[in-house]
């Protein structure tokens, strides 16, 4: 009669210990989906940096482009232009 003398018994230790296992496999299930989605979040935020990047130069290098052609015209052409 442990029971008796302060210890529980057997069986509800076993089910003590199958809740635990039960428990720290849901929590591993958890922590591996948060981990998946993490990465994927990850990976957008790096393909987002990467696009806003390429958007930079682009727009940089168009106004080079315009800067240069601007330069290119006589000072007569550009009123003209200017003015249509």
């Amino acid at each position: 009669m442990p029971e008796l003398y302060g210890q529980p018994f057997k069986w509800q230790l076993r089910n003590e210990i199958s809740q635990l296992k039960r428990d720290y496999w849901e929590e591993r299930k958890k922590h591996r989906r948060t981990r998946i989605r993490l990465e994927y979040l990850e990976w957008q935020i790096a393909e987002l940096k990467a696009k806003i990047q390429r958007m930079q130069q682009a727009s940089q290098a168009l106004l080079a482009e315009a800067t240069l052609e601007e330069a290119d015209i006589s000072p007569e052409k550009w009123v003209q232009r200017r003015s249509a």
